[in-house]
């Protein structure tokens, strides 16, 4: 646990990037629309459409190596309200809480086995309080029964709100999100995003220097480290009945840094920040 890096930090590290970027936004106009207009905040280094638009977002891209297989998306972070952010990690701030979520599948025993990560963050402190351990999500539905059974999760423990401005971050089916902000595509059938939240994309392998991607990589490392145990320990999953038609039995996983409520995390963040500044 620890606080964000400042953002004069992160600028300073894309600096020293050693591969160019494209950090823009984006606007999906109306099919109607005549005309376009743009106004641009000197100061917050916001832009406002004057038009109406079905989406907007902030992209960073870069163009890879083998030019065939077409620019790579860093991360894409989709407007709550319209209005969009220059600056990737500033366009993620614009939302109260943020969640990371990432799926990690595996075969053990003969058995599809799936965990979990889970990251949350309120921009003062973040952690994983727990990951979730599912069996036989079938094939290609992995992430998305990951996303809905860690957000069910979430809202039963009151980590997350309907109706709070909520950042979802996943790695995986870039192309569906804007569909699923827009309630035109469920996330799992008859699961659709609350009002208020959106979810946008984040890379677990690139963009280490922007908040997103950061948040998405801890939630594919606490996966694959709690896969890792699982299997090392040959811990098995318990049988029972399935749970509906996209997965079996699942269980939640806690350690030793887990916790329990957005209080408890402040209070383990303060505790941290007390024995470092007493050594």
């Amino acid at each position: 646990m620890s606080k964000k890096p400042s953002s004069q930090k992160s600028r300073r590290k894309r600096k020293t990037s050693t591969r160019p970027r494209t950090e823009a936004a984006y606007f999906r106009t109306a099919p109607d629309t005549s005309r376009i207009e743009l106004a641009i905040d000197a100061k917050t280094g916001r832009v406002s459409p004057g038009m109406a638009c079905e989406a907007a977002y902030t992209s960073v891209t870069y163009e890879r190596e083998n030019a065939a297989k077409g620019e790579k998306t860093v991360n894409r972070v989709f407007s709550r309200d319209g209005n969009v952010a220059l600056d990737a990690d500033a366009a993620l701030r614009d939302f109260e809480v943020c969640v990371a979520i990432d799926t990690n599948t595996t075969v053990v025993d003969g058995r599809r086995r799936s965990v979990i990560g889970v990251v949350v963050t309120d921009w003062q402190v973040y952690g994983v309080p727990y990951c979730i351990e599912v069996a036989d999500i079938p094939v290609g539905w992995e992430e998305r029964v990951g996303w809905t059974l860690a957000l069910n999760h979430l809202c039963a423990d009151s980590f997350l709100m309907r109706g709070q401005s909520t950042a979802i971050l996943v790695d995986a089916h870039l192309g569906q999100l804007e569909a699923i902000n827009r309630g035109k595509q469920a996330i799992i059938e008859g699961c659709m995003l609350p009002e208020g939240w959106v979810m946008s994309y984040a890379s677990a392998d690139a963009g280490a220097d922007f908040v997103a991607n950061r948040l998405l990589r801890m939630a594919d490392k606490t996966a694959t480290q709690t896969m890792e145990f699982l299997r090392a320990g040959s811990v098995s999953l318990p049988d029972g009945p399935t749970l509906g038609a996209l997965h079996g039995t699942k269980r939640v996983i806690h350690s030793r840094n887990s916790f329990q409520s957005w209080e408890e995390l402040h209070t383990l963040f303060n505790r941290s920040v007390h024995a470092e500044s007493a050594r």
